[in-house]
Protein backbone atom coordinates (compact mmCIF):
# COMPACT_ATOMS: atom_id res chain seq x y z
CA UNK A 1 0.00 0.00 0.00
CA UNK A 2 1.63 3.47 -1.07
CA UNK A 3 1.24 6.46 1.51
CA UNK A 4 -1.03 9.39 0.03
CA UNK A 5 1.72 12.27 -0.93
CA UNK A 6 1.28 15.71 -2.91
CA UNK A 7 3.78 17.78 -4.06
CA UNK A 8 2.78 21.09 -4.75
CA UNK A 9 5.11 24.58 -5.77
CA UNK A 10 3.88 27.37 -3.73
CA UNK A 11 4.67 31.02 -4.47
CA UNK A 12 6.32 31.62 -1.04
CA UNK A 13 9.67 31.77 0.12
CA UNK A 14 10.91 28.15 2.28
CA UNK A 15 10.83 30.79 5.58
CA UNK A 16 7.63 31.81 4.98
CA UNK A 17 6.21 28.04 4.61
CA UNK A 18 7.80 26.93 7.50
CA UNK A 19 6.72 30.11 9.27
CA UNK A 20 2.77 29.22 8.89
CA UNK A 21 3.83 25.62 9.86
CA UNK A 22 5.00 25.97 13.02
CA UNK A 23 2.20 29.00 13.60
CA UNK A 24 -0.39 25.84 12.81
CA UNK A 25 0.82 23.71 15.09
CA UNK A 26 1.15 26.36 17.74
CA UNK A 27 -2.45 27.46 17.72
CA UNK A 28 -3.78 23.43 17.04
CA UNK A 29 -3.68 22.68 20.94
CA UNK A 30 -3.59 18.76 20.11
CA UNK A 31 -4.50 18.63 16.90
CA UNK A 32 -0.83 18.81 15.38
CA UNK A 33 1.93 18.00 17.62
CA UNK A 34 5.88 18.53 16.47
CA UNK A 35 7.25 15.25 16.06
CA UNK A 36 10.49 16.15 14.56
CA UNK A 37 12.30 19.62 12.42
CA UNK A 38 15.47 19.94 10.73
CA UNK A 39 15.84 23.13 10.27
CA UNK A 40 19.09 22.54 7.83
CA UNK A 41 17.14 19.94 5.58
CA UNK A 42 13.99 21.68 5.49
CA UNK A 43 11.89 18.95 7.15
CA UNK A 44 9.13 18.01 9.49
CA UNK A 45 7.52 15.36 11.00
CA UNK A 46 4.49 15.88 12.56
CA UNK A 47 1.67 14.08 14.37
CA UNK A 48 -1.81 15.01 13.09
CA UNK A 49 -4.70 13.96 15.61
CA UNK A 50 -8.13 13.97 13.34
CA UNK A 51 -10.40 12.63 15.97
CA UNK A 52 -9.48 8.97 17.08
CA UNK A 53 -7.63 8.90 14.03
CA UNK A 54 -3.34 9.61 14.94
CA UNK A 55 -1.40 9.92 11.66
CA UNK A 56 2.06 11.41 11.40
CA UNK A 57 2.30 14.03 8.27
CA UNK A 58 6.03 14.18 6.77
CA UNK A 59 6.88 17.38 5.35
CA UNK A 60 9.92 18.34 2.87
CA UNK A 61 10.90 21.68 1.40
CA UNK A 62 12.84 22.62 -0.93
CA UNK A 63 13.78 26.39 -2.78
CA UNK A 64 13.47 26.02 -6.05
CA UNK A 65 13.95 30.05 -6.18
CA UNK A 66 13.60 33.33 -4.89
CA UNK A 67 9.88 33.13 -4.16
CA UNK A 68 8.79 29.18 -5.35
CA UNK A 69 9.20 26.48 -2.83
CA UNK A 70 8.77 22.93 -3.43
CA UNK A 71 6.44 21.51 -0.82
CA UNK A 72 6.31 17.41 -0.47
CA UNK A 73 4.04 16.08 2.03
CA UNK A 74 3.46 12.24 2.61
CA UNK A 75 1.08 11.22 5.45
CA UNK A 76 1.35 7.53 7.10
CA UNK A 77 -1.04 5.77 9.42
CA UNK A 78 0.67 6.07 13.10
CA UNK A 79 1.33 2.40 15.23
CA UNK A 80 -2.15 2.86 16.59
CA UNK A 81 -4.12 3.63 13.42
CA UNK A 82 -5.04 1.67 10.24
CA UNK A 83 -7.11 4.07 8.23
CA UNK A 84 -7.35 3.78 4.30
CA UNK A 85 -5.33 5.66 1.61
CA UNK A 86 -8.41 7.63 0.87
CA UNK A 87 -8.73 8.52 4.20
CA UNK A 88 -5.49 9.32 4.88
CA UNK A 89 -6.08 11.70 1.61
CA UNK A 90 -8.56 13.31 3.05
CA UNK A 91 -6.63 14.04 6.56
CA UNK A 92 -3.93 15.68 4.36
CA UNK A 93 -6.20 17.50 2.25
CA UNK A 94 -7.35 19.04 5.57
CA UNK A 95 -3.92 19.87 7.21
CA UNK A 96 -3.04 21.54 3.03
CA UNK A 97 -6.38 23.42 3.40
CA UNK A 98 -5.19 24.98 6.74
CA UNK A 99 -2.00 25.66 5.28
CA UNK A 100 -3.10 27.32 2.48
CA UNK A 101 -5.29 29.31 4.63
CA UNK A 102 -2.42 30.48 6.83
CA UNK A 103 -0.18 31.07 3.75
CA UNK A 104 -3.25 33.20 2.07
CA UNK A 105 -3.37 35.67 5.05
CA UNK A 106 -6.09 34.52 6.64
CA UNK A 107 -7.23 33.91 10.21
CA UNK A 108 -6.24 30.40 11.28
CA UNK A 109 -6.87 29.87 15.16
CA UNK A 110 -7.75 26.98 17.44
CA UNK A 111 -11.06 26.92 16.12
CA UNK A 112 -10.54 26.60 12.40
CA UNK A 113 -8.24 23.85 13.33
CA UNK A 114 -10.14 22.04 15.86
CA UNK A 115 -13.06 22.22 12.43
CA UNK A 116 -10.95 20.66 10.17
CA UNK A 117 -10.18 17.92 12.62
CA UNK A 118 -12.54 16.91 14.83
CA UNK A 119 -13.17 13.46 12.75
CA UNK A 120 -15.81 11.22 13.88
CA UNK A 121 -16.03 12.80 18.07
CA UNK A 122 -18.83 15.58 16.85
CA UNK A 123 -20.48 13.19 15.09
CA UNK A 124 -20.64 10.32 17.64
CA UNK A 125 -21.62 13.21 20.43
CA UNK A 126 -24.20 14.27 18.14
CA UNK A 127 -25.83 10.90 18.25
CA UNK A 128 -25.29 10.17 22.19
CA UNK A 129 -27.25 13.51 22.82
CA UNK A 130 -30.26 12.39 19.97
CA UNK A 131 -30.01 9.29 21.79
CA UNK A 132 -30.54 10.54 25.08
CA UNK A 133 -32.88 13.18 24.05
CA UNK A 134 -35.75 10.06 22.23
CA UNK A 135 -34.68 7.64 25.29
CA UNK A 136 -36.48 10.60 27.83
CA UNK A 137 -39.02 11.20 25.27
CA UNK A 138 -40.13 7.66 25.13
CA UNK A 139 -40.03 6.89 28.71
Amino acid sequence: MQNPSRRLELGFTVDEIKSKIDQLIEVSGNSFQLKEKNDLFNTYRIIANFGFNVCIIRITLNSIDERKTELYSEIINSSISKDEPTVLSKYQDQFLNLLSQALNGESVGSDAVKANTSGCLGIALLLLTLTGILGSLLA
